[in-house]
C-alpha cells in the first residue's frame, strides 16, 4: 500500500491508530513515573506501603 494512493480520511485512521498505539507504550514504559508526577509526597508514601504490603502477600503465597 504506497502513501500516494490513500485518502485523506485513510491517512487519518492510520495516523489515529498509530498515536493510540504509541500512547499505550509509553504509558505501559512510563507508568510509574507519571503517577509520581501527579502525586504528592504522602500519596507516594501511601502507595509504596500498599504495593510492599501486596508483594509481601504475593511472597507468602509462593511459599
Amino acid at each position: 500500500m504506497e502513501i500516494e494512493n490513500l485518502t485523506e480520511v485513510q491517512i487519518a485512521w492510520i495516523l489515529y491508530h498509530l498515536h493510540e498505539r504509541m500512547t499505550d507504550l509509553i504509558w505501559e514504559h512510563y507508568e510509574k513515573e507519571f503517577l509520581d508526577c501527579t502525586m504528592d509526597e504522602n500519596q507516594r508514601k501511601e502507595r509504596d506501603r500498599i504495593m510492599d504490603e501486596e508483594l509481601g502477600r504475593l511472597t507468602e503465597s509462593e511459599s
